[in-house]
């Protein structure tokens, strides 16, 4: 029985039965479309796992092994692997590259005649390169280059390339590369040259900044997870990265799924608001039956199976919403891949899964529930008994404790945020800045509804009316200036947030960015390089020298690598764990930098003195600290060179890191690492006009000094934020939608609600025009100030999120939030339009005929 009449009711209501599953699937589309996606890039790892590796096992580090180390590794795995194990050799490092009179930071990728074992190299004439298929390039000086690197340097295949000191043809273009993977653009184009010729360039020597990949291949039968497991017992070194293709496909992955997380926060907005536009509905719906379940009570059945009705309805409009959601998501899904398709080389193959055809039918259904079940509380309190008193409205009393029953929706979509995010700590942060942003706009849009209460106008009439009728009916206003308010933040959000990143880039608050970054430069380079750049009126700012280390204990704490593989991890704890499995690079100081800046401590108190039998200070940059949980007055050792170092950490520092200076993790005080081996960094400050001269005198002066366009990178990097912000607009866009979703089927509603108040305006002699005037007038006032609210709010937020991200580089801009606000108006109105024309135009004697 309960299901006939649910039946009954769904046909007696299609409208709402229509805007019901419209609204709520307009929600449910960006977070259909962004499992989809995220469901397919997983695929993708665990389809080409090993061609992004292109091997089984790689074992890395930022230093150049020894043959010791790597026989080593070989006979380790070997030994796991039953004998039958294949080994490549990879050194990865930036260089300036020069050909003719221009010259380009590159990033050289030396590899051996094995290299890849799995995937390839597609070079731009056609020809695929597998393993074995690299000789020429260690047995002649050839190297293959990036197309781009091309026109950078204004030359072609079949001209010679200087790298170091030698001279090497370029043979072809690598069109692609399977190892490249999902990993956002570099800063500099890519050259493959062999690895026996890149010894005779002279660019590789103790100190450079360079990273080694010992690559191994398996038997198919051989575990490599276990070998990994093997490898990391036998190897405690956390300097030493040690992967298999599995856990290299994810770290390939790292920054899109990142980008996906905040897709997936934003994506819950407009979940949010297309829930509210179906809440408004339902309890509409709900309170509009409230005679008919009183009836029914009346006749002998039972409120809990009243109840039930409604309850077997809401499961079916939910249903319905997942079918629509999942069409709506099939239809938008080349959209947001065209978008995330700028952010990477590789193309994903994105076709909508069985699970998330399944997450799409549970959000349906509980979001229906969840929504409506508040709503059916009170008809356990219906006063049947005015059924039987002429003209008594049948009503339920309200109770505070009602609230309550919204209590698992929040909870529910707290947990969904941190889901998303995949952290505890950003999913909370979103939810409290949302929970924020709701209640300021609730706050302002019923401050302003009582004070428009309070506004006496008597002529225009349509004014008048309009005025009365946002005051009068608080609940559809409230939910339209929240709906489209949020909507409005997040479209000014992402915009205003640009804006800042771009202004904290390029002019940092209080520096001046260098015009050139240098590294890799050897210290009996120091003078000479001094000299040359007196010659030409510059000067090195920022000498800093560069001590590789590795951390082998903390507080007498034997310092060892983050062995706990495969269980699931916040993205915190990700970070952590590469910031604890890698090395890292000190420098000496005997003061802080003009990009630092002391957050807790003391400044060292000057050169060290051995004979004082204290421990070495150590400064160390407070977020670094916050990783990796170490605190002033913490003793941390250091291994350099074989030799063990130990200091004591006597302040936290917070470090401008866009100031393009050198900056480090850890310092150290002068006087402990002045005679170690090390490499140094320096910047140089010059016109724009002076660099591109500059940069080619330095390569055919310095050849292994690696030299950084400061310019050109921020170029790069405004460039990657532009291509991430739009697909994060695009999801903010969508929430909008969610908005003016909400306002249509209210708008609608309302509309049809009044139609016999509309006539009845009709009978008194007022015009078509008026009429609509007088909607304008009520919908466009809602638009305006549900708009101007969200911008004001969007940049209350963006500055809090400015200050926490940027560490306080603010920028108003104040012209995309006046065009939202136009836009917002403008679609509000034609909105308005859409759902009012046929009722206003309809006539009264129809009206009476069905009264």
């Amino acid at each position: 029985m309960i299901w006939t009449w649910a039946w009954r009711e769904i046909r007696r209501q299609i409208k709402f039965n229509l805007f019901f599953i419209f609204n709520l699937s307009i929600g449910l589309v960006g977070f259909l479309c962004l499992d989809t996606f995220k469901t397919s890039l997983d695929n993708n790892f665990q389809e080409n796992a090993k061609s992004y590796l292109t091997a089984d096992i790689s074992v890395s580090a930022r230093k150049m092994f020894s043959e010791k180390e790597r026989e080593a590794f070989r006979q380790i795995i070997s030994k796991a692997g039953n004998g039958q194990t294949q080994q490549s050799r990879v050194w990865e490092l930036f260089s300036m590259v020069a050909a003719a009179e221009n010259s380009q930071l590159v990033q050289l990728k030396a590899i051996d005649n094995q290299y890849p074992f799995y995937g390839n190299l597609k070079l731009g004439s056609g020809r695929l390169i597998g393993q074995g298929d690299a000789k020429d390039l260690n047995e002649k000086k050839l190297v293959w280059v990036s197309p781009e690197l091309l026109e950078q340097l204004k030359t072609e295949v079949g001209k010679n390339l200087q790298i170091g000191d030698e001279e090497f043809l370029i043979a072809d273009t690598v069109v692609e590369d399977s190892s490249q993977g999902f990993r956002m653009t570099s800063i500099a184009s890519k050259i493959f040259v062999g690895i026996e010729q890149m010894k005779q360039s002279k660019l590789v020597s103790l100190g450079t900044t360079m990273n080694e990949t010992n690559l191994f291949k398996l038997s198919p039968q051989v575990n490599s997870a276990s070998v990994v497991q093997n490898l990391q017992l036998e190897i405690a070194d956390p300097a030493i990265q040690i992967e298999n293709y599995q856990t290299a496909a994810e770290d390939s992955g790292r920054a899109l799924k990142y980008l996906s997380d905040y897709l997936g926060l934003v994506s819950l907005v407009a979940l949010f608001l297309a829930a509210l536009g179906s809440a408004y509905l339902f309890r509409s719906f709900i309170y509009s039956r409230f005679y008919d379940i009183a009836i029914l009570n009346s006749l002998g059945l039972s409120k809990k199976k009243a109840k039930r009705i409604y309850l077997a309805h809401l499961l079916i409009l939910g249903f319905g919403a997942s079918i629509l959601s999942l069409l709506g998501a099939s239809l938008s899904l080349p959209i947001l891949t065209s978008a995330l398709k700028a952010l990477t080389p590789v193309a994903v193959p994105v076709s909508m899964s069985l699970k998330t055809a399944l997450l799409a039918l549970v959000m349906g259904v509980a979001g229906s529930l969840l929504i409506g079940w508040p709503f059916l509380k009170p008809t356990e309190r219906l006063q049947t008994s005015k059924l039987l008193t002429e003209g008594a409205e049948v009503t339920a009393t309200g109770k505070w404790q009602d609230f309550l029953l919204f209590t698992p929706s929040l909870l529910l979509y707290w947990l969904l945020s941190i889901w998303q995010a995949k952290s505890f700590k950003i999913g909370s942060q979103f939810v409290l800045l949302f929970l924020g942003s709701l209640l300021a706009l609730w706050i302002l849009s019923w401050l302003v509804l009582k004070l428009i209460r309070l506004i006496q106008i008597q002529q225009p009439w349509t004014l008048r009316q309009a005025l009365l009728s946002v005051s009068r009916r608080q609940l559809s206003s409230l939910a339209v200036l929240v709906s489209l308010g949020l909507g409005t933040v997040l479209m000014n959000l992402l915009p205003q947030l640009k804006v800042s990143l771009k202004e904290d880039l390029s002019a940092p608050a209080q520096l001046k960015l260098p015009s050139l970054f240098l590294f890799d430069i050897q210290d009996e380079q120091l003078d000479p390089l001094k000299k040359f750049l007196s010659e030409r009126q510059l000067s090195l700012a920022q000498i800093s020298p560069l001590i590789r280390a590795r951390i082998i204990k903390v507080n007498g704490t034997p310092y060892e690598r983050d062995l706990e593989e495969g269980k699931f991890r916040t993205r915190e704890e990700e970070s952590k764990a590469r910031f604890r499995n890698r090395s890292v690079n000190l420098t000496y100081r005997d003061h802080l930098s003009s990009s630092e800046s002391l957050k807790a401590g003391h400044d060292f108190t000057g050169v060290y003195d051995p004979k004082s039998k204290k421990l070495a200070e150590l400064s160390v940059e407070y977020r670094f600290a916050e990783q990796m949980n170490f605190k002033l007055g913490d003793r941390l050792s250091f291994e350099i060179q074989g030799i063990e170092v130990e200091g004591e950490i006597v302040n936290l520092r917070a470090v401008k890191w866009n100031s393009f200076q050198p900056n480090f993790f850890i310092q150290m005080q002068s006087g402990v690492l002045d005679e170690a081996p090390k490499t140094i960094l320096a910047s140089i400050s010059s016109s724009a006009q002076q660099v591109p001269e500059l940069q080619n005198a330095l390569v055919k002066q310095f050849s292994n000094i690696s030299l950084i366009d400061v310019a050109k990178v921020i170029e790069k990097v405004i460039e990657i934020s532009d291509k991430m912000s739009w697909s994060l607009e695009l999801m903010a866009g969508l929430s909008l939608l969610a908005g003016f979703v909400v306002l249509f089927s209210i708008a609608n509603y309302e509309v049809r609600r009044r139609s016999w108040d509309l006539n009845l305006l009709k009978i008194f002699g007022a015009s078509h025009r008026s009429l609509f005037t007088y909607l304008v007038f009520e919908f466009g006032l809602l638009g305006v100030l549900a708009s101007f609210f969200g911008a004001v709010i969007s940049l209350a937020v963006s500055w809090i999120l400015s200050w926490w991200l940027f560490e306080g580089t603010y920028k108003f801009d104040l012209t995309w939030p006046c065009l939202i606000v136009l836009i917002v108006t403008g679609l509000s109105i034609l909105i308005l339009w859409v759902v009012s024309h046929q009722v206003i135009r309809e006539r009264p004697s129809e009206l009476l005929k069905q009264k």
